[in-house]
């Protein structure tokens, strides 16, 4: 654990990270993917052991975030969008995207 933090506070930094990565994309979570979100985050945060976890992990969440913003729309599990619209990014994406990205995103797989 980093000095001052505690798990907790680390899985919130993540969550967020991973909430603003979706917006920089014109995607927002649903409540389903921000849980999904939150469950990954906690499993990260109780890896963090100095601040290049934390680096790495902050990594692996914009990975999998740009992943799951990118995938072909036609693959079962990811929301479309038209043009101009926000794009909703549910636990089904967040799931495909950690598919396609595992074995090797430290510290999701």
């Amino acid at each position: 654990m980093i000095d001052g933090q505690d798990p907790e506070e680390i899985q919130a930094s993540l969550l967020e990270h991973a909430a603003r990565t979706a917006a920089e994309e014109n995607w927002q979570l649903t409540p389903e993917g921000r849980e999904r979100a939150a469950d990954l985050a906690a499993v990260a945060a109780s890896k963090v052991q100095d601040e290049g976890d934390l680096a790495r992990a902050r990594e692996s969440v914009r990975a999998l975030i740009t992943t799951a913003t990118t995938v072909p729309s036609e693959q079962e599990g990811r929301a479309t969008r038209g043009p101009g619209e926000t794009g909703r990014l549910d636990d089904n994406g967040l799931d495909q995207a950690l598919l396609s990205l595992c074995p090797g995103l430290w510290p999701f797989c």
